[in-house]
């Protein structure tokens, strides 16, 4: 689509099997399923998936002074080598309400002197970034009330250029070892948002919160993300960060339920609860360098089995030589990469399992110990062949 305005809508169908490979004079190469030119077309309810760009913009590429709004479209396994889903350069690009989804070659990749607003989006189980930002001096990216949440390496890594995260996500539960990085000359700033782990101070603009975000399902992308009324999320955002055009939250609810907008993509539609509760994340690693993080806890509303909102389930381990780690509890064994209890007076075990990659020797545990609970013990004991 070239030399358009936003007069030209592009809406309701599914853009599939694409393929750009041929390197001439245009870069062909580029741009399997949508490729823009000086556009400002609108692009909305569809599907953009299994495209593939042997070079940058599987799903979409954005080029010349383009200027598209694309709102509610899924992109799902697009590849390329940049920007599997999304690559823009020198461009203005609005994303709202989107999901992008298990592409190869990162999720989003800003390039030179492009402008990004991410805004009530799902960023999901890319690789090996969700984001790779890198738009020099002369580009920018606003990311508000979306959710980034377990990519295959990191959520966000910004290269250059400057980045805006507000009301936003960036939990990794799993591969997704880190929420971002910051590399080259890249500036970020985070605020009123929320991350595994404390934001360092050199990125944090205020308001925000680390932890586990109480999702609903965090199996279940991407409507698995919406918030529980447990959630440290609610109500914590900042409403002065919303756009004009953010009237509705990821599924179309009210952008704001009560008086303070949430974190993340979805808003809670009903009134929060307060729970007592105690969250611990383990980093688990072989010295391969495979590495998964699960957690465990105590909670109020917690039970000995499966909760909702708390709990999340593992599924069949893997083979031999194939490294993995999870709580198992119960009788017939329930498989857990995150398991909450209810609090007791007496004591609670935790089991944890694990095999390593082939050749492996140790397992290396790590967590925060400001995370536990004051009161009480906490006791690891182990019995086996490998070394802690």
């Amino acid at each position: 689509i070239e030399n358009t305005d936003d007069s030209v809508i592009v809406d309701g169908f599914t853009i599939e099997g694409g393929y750009a490979s041929f390197a001439g004079a245009n870069l062909w190469e580029n741009g399997a399923g949508i490729h823009l030119i000086n556009s400002g077309a609108r692009l909305s309810n569809l599907i953009v998936r299994r495209n593939r760009a042997t070079q940058a913009g599987g799903g979409i590429y954005v080029t010349a002074g383009s200027s598209p709004f694309i709102e509610q479209v899924t992109f799902m396994d697009n590849h390329a080598s940049n920007g599997g889903a999304i690559y823009a350069e020198e461009s203005s690009v609005t994303l709202n309400r989107v999901w992008i989804d298990s592409n190869f070659g990162m999720g989003i990749y800003a390039g030179t002197g492009a402008n990004i607003t991410l805004a009530n989006s799902v960023v999901t189980a890319n690789l090996p970034y969700g984001m790779f930002l890198n738009t020099t001096s002369t580009g920018h990216v606003d990311i508000i009330n979306s959710s980034v949440v377990n990519n295959q390496g990191k959520g966000m890594h910004v290269h250059s250029g400057t980045v805006s995260a507000s009301n936003s996500i960036f939990y990794g539960s799993g591969p997704q070892a880190l929420d971002y990085d910051v590399s080259g000359t890249g500036l970020l700033t985070l605020a009123n948002s929320f991350t595994r782990l404390p934001v360092a101070q050199a990125h944090n603009g205020g308001g925000n919160i680390n932890g586990n975000p109480m999702f609903a399902d965090i199996n279940d992308l991407p409507n698995g993300l919406a918030l529980t009324p447990q959630s440290a999320a609610v109500n914590t955002g900042d409403n002065n960060k919303l756009l004009g055009f953010m009237d509705t939250d990821f599924t179309g609810h009210e952008r704001i339920f009560g008086d303070v907008v949430d974190m993340g993509a979805f808003e809670l539609q009903e009134p929060p609860e307060q729970v007592d509760m105690m969250a611990v994340d383990i980093n688990a690693a072989d010295d391969n360098g495979f590495a998964r993080i699960i957690g465990f806890g105590l909670a109020d509303n917690a039970t000995d089995g499966y909760d909702p909102g708390l709990d999340q389930l593992a599924p069949p381990p893997p083979p031999p030589g194939v490294f993995d780690v999870r709580f198992v509890n119960g009788n017939p064994p329930v498989h857990f990469f995150r398991d909450f209890r209810a609090y007791t007076e007496s004591q609670t075990d935790w089991h944890l399992n694990f095999s390593l990659s082939e050749g492996a020797t140790s397992l290396f545990l790590e967590w925060n110990p400001a995370d536990l609970t004051e009161e009480g013990d906490f006791r690891l004991k182990y019995s086996g062949a490998f070394n802690f």
